[in-house]
């Protein structure tokens, strides 16, 4: 899995008066430099719900999902969660809920670990602006870098824990999708999925 890039640091070593120094490490840049670490976050949750939706609509689309006399409903945008349609079999109804609520999950834990981040982010920046304030020259510059790194680490953790944990959900789902429209897909005579049981 790829690293989450690290937060951007001020790249400018030519500035050397004491009150330049204070500004780079600013409450406003810090928390700039936390949201922009949080972008690739941002980015694999996007692709996170792609997939969740992907699963939704392949029982939305497919025949075997629904009960004898129901045809399956018009076809929706892939960028839409759908709403629940009509005539779905017992199995198809119980997973298609199954998975509406991975694709909430998904949603509340991004939500979750972001807040984190900021939230600590937003506490100790407004540390950091008085006490960067209070000092001049290097030491200035030192602070700020102290917090800078204890921002970097939270944000990486939060980012670490939500991507491992949201493709692990994901990819247990999308398997059990996968096995049960295959099984779906081998109806019995009466058009229900499963094994058929015949009087010996």
């Amino acid at each position: 899995m790829r690293r989450a890039r690290k937060i951007g640091r001020p790249t400018n070593t030519t500035i050397s008066t004491p009150v330049s120094r204070q500004r780079l490490y600013t409450r406003q840049n810090l928390l700039a430099a936390v949201q922009r670490n949080l972008r690739p976050m941002a980015a694999a949750h996007k692709q996170h719900l792609k997939v969740m939706l992907k699963h939704i609509h392949a029982i939305h689309r497919n025949p075997a999902s629904y009960r004898l006399g129901f045809k399956k409903p018009a076809r929706v945008s892939l960028t839409q969660l759908p709403r629940k349609p009509a005539g779905l079999h017992k199995e198809a109804s119980g997973f298609w809920d199954v998975l509406k609520k991975g694709y909430n999950w998904v949603k509340k834990k991004f939500k979750k670990h972001g807040a984190v981040v900021m939230t600590h982010a937003k506490k100790h920046a407004v540390k950091v602006g008085s006490r960067v304030a209070s000092r001049v020259g290097k030491t200035a510059s030192r602070v700020g870098g102290r917090v800078l790194d204890q921002l970097e680490r939270v944000a990486e953790q939060n980012i670490e824990h939500y991507t491992t944990a949201a493709e692990n959900k994901i990819g247990a789902l999308g398997k059990r999708a996968t096995d049960k429209l295959k099984k779906w897909e081998k109806k019995k005579p009466d058009g229900m999925p499963g094994k058929s049981h015949r009087k010996k």
